[in-house]
């Protein structure tokens, strides 16, 4: 069994030490903290602030607790003009484009146990968010986490803090893998996309024996340590520890956060076969369906939030619930009919009408006698030429511009001034290559758009190549240059 829940009560555990929760008696553990370092405090300054971006795991010396398995993941010092709780967090660390970070923790994959795993996850306002996954692995097998993988649910500038569970079954054929390899399990943080950044704090695997209930009121003790409750107080499991109108017990069972009002059981009752509902029948609004129709389920209904009405699945699609218009009832017998009334006031006067057709053209007078014209005016100036190439002795210039040092070489007969490097943000940069060209009057034109569908060369001009330089962090531009020579 896997689920997950959000916490959006933004908090911050990260000066709190790691737990491990034990109970009444000081030989049984009831359940144990499994990460090292998930506030990567352990990270020392000097590299958390490297530069003012980290510094990647890999090069951090006597650093074992989180290992890169790409060259893009670390830890570095969260700044107030990357999240507005910066102060709260300090640490935090970093997967870059597609990377991946991950630490073996001291336990196997035990049946029957739970594993509740929370992490913090950040998304930078001044950073495109590159997207999460997170899995327990043991050897070749793995189980990936129920985490949200792109930013929707939660809000640029801030941590959010989000939790999983699992609880290891022997009837599963991965889990039952894991469970006979004997090895110690890996959490495993990995970001999607080639582009941008996110960012975790405050990780956490906490392992529990679900058997265990020391005060037997329902609720694991484990379970109970995680959310602050006391595993010796069974008077506990009838309060509600978030307000939220369900008892921790309640929240125990339905596998939700009791500390977080907005996740909560569900309160409605699932009905098979012909049943009579005692009271009304809510349905959920919604802004979109929440299935598809009709492939998944014909004859399913909801509310409609947008059109405000219920809308029922048929074999054509979403439609209406409401019938058809009835018929139009006979037309009733003529009433009397009324006095008449006074005359009303005169109307104003009504628009213009039309134009009137043109007549027909009269027969051509006789022509007059030849009169002495006068000279007209002076026609207007016409328009400037384009201008030519350079003359003799006036070289051509071509500047070719790529983002590496990989960028094309100056044409045939063309002179190389020299490779240039350009800043273009804290950290983009370009390179820039000069040539030349003396002998011949010559003419450049740069083909320049966002994206690499631009135009070709015009009709008997020469491509020398194609480029692509950074604008600023986040935006690049493509660029064909052509020439054309005398």
């Amino acid at each position: 069994m896997i689920s997950i829940s959000q916490n959006k009560t933004r908090f911050c555990l990260k000066h709190l030490p790691l737990v491990m929760a034990l109970g009444a008696t000081a030989s049984h553990v009831f359940a144990q903290e499994l990460v090292q370092d998930g506030g990567f405090e352990a990270v020392p300054s000097i590299y958390a602030q490297y530069a003012g971006s980290g510094t990647f795991f890999h090069d951090i010396p006597g650093y074992d607790h989180w290992v890169s398995e790409s060259t893009d993941a670390g830890a570095w010092e969260t700044l107030s003009h990357q999240f507005y709780d910066a102060a709260e967090h300090g640490n935090a660390g970093f997967l870059r484009r597609t990377s991946t970070m991950s630490q073996t923790l001291n336990a196997p994959f035990i049946d029957g146990n739970t594993y509740r795993i929370a992490i913090d996850l950040g998304k930078r306002m001044d950073y495109s968010y590159a997207g999460f996954h997170a899995f327990l692995r043991a050897g070749d097998n793995s189980i990936q986490l129920n985490f949200p993988t792109n930013s929707s649910t939660f809000n640029y500038g801030y941590f959010d803090r989000f939790t999983a569970s699992i609880t290891a079954d022997n009837a599963d054929p991965i889990h039952a893998a894991m469970i006979a390899s004997g090895m110690n399990i890996e959490l495993v943080l990995k970001s999607l996309n080639s582009n941008g950044e996110t960012a975790v704090d405050n990780v956490s695997v906490v392992m529990s024996d679900p058997s265990d209930d020391s005060d037997n009121d329902g609720m694991n003790d484990g379970w109970e340590t995680t959310y602050g409750l006391d595993p010796t107080d069974p008077s506990d499991s009838n309060q509600d520890l978030d307000g939220d109108g369900s008892t921790n017990r309640e929240e125990f069972t339905k596998n939700t956060d009791p500390s977080d009002p907005d996740d909560y059981p569900n309160q409605y009752v699932h009905y098979n076969g012909d049943t009579t509902i005692n009271g009304a029948l809510r349905l959920e609004p919604k802004s979109a369906p929440p299935v598809t129709c009709p492939e998944r389920e014909p004859g399913a209904l909801y509310y409609d939030a947008i059109e405000d009405e219920v809308l029922v699945c048929d074999n054509k699609g979403w439609g209406s619930l409401k019938g058809d218009d009835g018929e139009k009832g006979e037309t009733g017998p003529q009433g009397p009919i009324g006095l008449t009334g006074p005359a009303g006031a005169d109307g104003a006067i009504g628009p213009q009408g039309p134009i009137g057709l043109t007549g027909p053209q009269g027969p051509q007078g006789p022509t007059g006698a030849t009169g002495i014209g006068l000279t007209g005016p002076e026609g207007p100036q016409g328009p400037i030429g384009l201008t030519g190439p350079a003359g003799p002795g006036t070289p051509s210039v071509m500047y070719l511009t790529h983002r590496t040092s990989s960028l094309p070489a100056c044409p045939s007969g063309w002179t190389e001034a020299g490779l240039t490097r350009l800043n273009v943000s804290d950290r983009e940069d370009n390179y820039q290559r000069v040539c030349y060209q003396s002998s011949l009057q010559c003419s450049v034109v740069y083909l320049t758009h966002r994206t690499s569908s631009f135009p070709a060369c015009p009709s008997g001009w020469t491509e020398v190549g194609q480029t692509r330089f950074n604008v600023s962090d986040n935006e690049d531009n493509y660029q064909r240059v052509c020439y054309t020579c005398l």
